[in-house]
């Protein structure tokens, strides 16, 4: 058995997403009544409580290599278009519009997601050693909260 059976390149052990369908599934289990925005926050705040007691470690190992290797943060460019598609395409589902052909709205809030998250996550994984950092969730949600998302 060789490594490259399992993973087509080197770059596949830290490019895979397995928590994408979650979130699509926790954004439209959101209330109708909450505006988009906040839906999308709080959906992905929702999925780092779910993931992190188990997954937190691989978390801040994948995301400490992805910033330290240049190859991987190109690659990772990518796999965030892909991410903020899907952002959209749930945020229209939700509301009732195409998701194959999500409306301006709809993109622009899943790439203002995409990127209060990013910068939380370099930001976390920069200090997550120091004593008394803050978790993920709680990086997050302040992240969020500078886009106006009300974490609760």
């Amino acid at each position: 058995m060789t490594f490259f059976r399992y993973f087509p390149r080197k770059e596949s052990v830290v490019e895979t997403d397995d928590y994408d369908p979650m979130l699509v599934e926790l954004v439209a289990s959101r209330p109708v009544a909450e505006d988009p925005l906040t839906a999308l926050g709080r959906a992905v705040l929702e999925g780092l409580t779910a993931v992190l007691p188990d997954d937190r470690q691989a978390i801040l190992t994948r995301t400490r290599l992805v910033l330290a290797t240049p190859t991987l943060r190109a690659r990772n460019l990518h796999n965030q278009q892909a991410t903020r598609e899907l952002f959209a395409a749930a945020l229209a589902g939700r509301a009732g519009s195409d998701p194959e052909r999500p409306a301006l709205w709809a993109q622009v809030q899943g790439a203002a997601v995409l990127a209060a998250l990013t910068v939380a996550l370099t930001e976390w994984a920069e200090h997550a050693d120091r004593p008394g950092a803050p978790d993920l969730v709680e990086i997050v949600g302040e992240a969020f909260a500078a886009l106006g998302v009300r974490a609760s």
